[in-house]
C-alpha cells in the first residue's frame, strides 16, 4: 500500500499541475478583445492600392492574411493589383491567446506599381483563355518541351485521355483581378465548374539553376520562369497524364498575351527529373 501511495501521489500532482495552465489560458484569452488591439492599417495615398499595416499591441503577435500573401512581421507593406473592398485578416496570438479579426481597406485606383505579370494573366481586370489548338495537354521531357512532345501521349481539345477523362473542349479558365485574385474554370457557356483564387511566383525558376535564381533580366531566360499556385480548384485535366489525383501547383514555362503554357513533374519534385517525363497544358487567349 505504501508502493502504492507512493506512486499515486506524484501522479495526481502532476495531473492538477497540468490542469492550471489550461485555466489561465481561458482567462487571458477573456483579457483580449478586438477593441483593444492596436492594429494600424493606412495607406499612403488616400484610395491607392499600396497598404501599410502594424500590430502595435504589446505582448501579441500575429499572421496576417493579405489574400495575395501572408505574413509574420509587426509592420509590412503590400500592394494589391486590383481595385475593391479588401479584406485583410490578423489572427492575434499572444500567452494563451488566439483572437483572428478582420479589417477592411477600399482600393479606388492603382497608384503604385505592380508586377507586369498580372497584367498578362488578367488583362485589364479579367481575361479568358481556352485550349491551344492542337497539342495542348499531354506528356513532355520536363525541363526539356514547352509542348506536350511524347508519343503517345499527345492530345487534342475533344481527345479521350483515359477512362474518366477527357480534355473537353468547352471548358475555359478565367483570370480575374476585380476584388480580389480569383480564379475560375467554366464552361465555354459560363457556367461555372470550379472557383477559387490564385498566385504566382515570378522567381521560381529552373531547378538547381543558382544564377538564374532571381535574375528576371537575362536575355535568355531560364526554361521554367515562374509557378502558379490555385486553391479551390485546378486547370481543366487538372492532374498528370494517366492520373486523377488534382494538381493544384504547376510551373510557368510561356506567359505573354496570347499564350500561357505550365507544366508539372510527372517524378513529383525528384531530384531526377529534369530530361524526365512531365505534363503540359497549353492555352491561348480567347478572342
Amino acid at each position: 500500500m505504501k508502493k502504492l501511495l507512493l506512486f499515486v501521489f506524484p501522479v495526481l500532482t502532476g495531473l492538477m499541475g497540468a490542469c492550471e495552465p489550461i485555466v489561465d489560458e481561458r482567462e487571458m484569452a477573456a483579457k483580449l478583445s478586438e477593441s483593444e488591439l492596436i492594429l494600424n492599417i493606412k495607406q499612403p495615398v488616400e484610395g491607392g492600392n499600396l497598404v501599410v499595416v502594424e500590430n502595435n499591441t504589446p505582448g501579441v503577435n500575429g499572421v496576417w492574411d493579405f489574400g495575395l500573401k501572408t505574413s509574420t512581421r509587426s509592420r509590412d507593406t503590400v500592394t494589391y493589383p486590383y481595385v475593391g473592398d479588401i479584406a485583410i485578416k490578423f489572427l492575434a496570438i499572444g500567452d494563451g491567446i488566439i483572437l483572428p479579426v478582420t479589417r477592411t481597406v477600399k482600393v479606388t485606383e492603382i497608384t503604385h506599381p505592380v508586377d507586369p505579370a498580372w497584367a498578362l494573366f488578367a488583362g485589364d481586370g479579367s481575361k479568358t483563355w481556352v485550349w491551344a489548338d492542337e497539342a495542348c495537354y499531354g506528356a513532355n521531357g520536363y525541363g526539356n518541351d514547352k509542348v506536350p512532345a511524347w508519343e503517345p501521349d499527345i492530345f487534342n481539345p475533344g481527345d479521350v485521355v483515359m477512362e474518366g477523362k477527357t480534355v473537353n473542349a468547352d471548358e475555359e479558365i478565367v483570370f480575374d483581378i476585380n476584388g480580389g485574385a480569383n480564379f475560375i474554370r467554366r464552361k465555354s457557356d459560363g457556367t461555372v465548374i470550379e472557383k477559387g483564387t490564385f498566385a504566382f511566383d515570378m522567381k521560381h525558376r529552373n531547378p538547381g539553376d543558382p544564377n538564374a535564381a532571381n535574375d528576371l533580366n537575362d536575355e535568355k531566360p531560364p526554361f521554367i520562369i515562374g509557378k502558379l499556385t490555385l486553391t479551390g480548384a485546378t486547370l481543366p485535366c487538372g492532374s498528370t497524364t494517366w492520373s486523377t489525383a488534382p494538381v493544384y501547383t504547376y510551373e510557368i514555362l510561356i506567359l505573354n498575351d496570347d499564350e500561357l503554357v505550365f507544366e508539372v513533374d510527372n517524378a513529383g519534385n525528384s531530384p531526377w527529373a529534369l530530361w524526365a517525363s512531365g505534363t503540359c497544358w497549353r492555352f491561348k487567349a480567347k478572342e
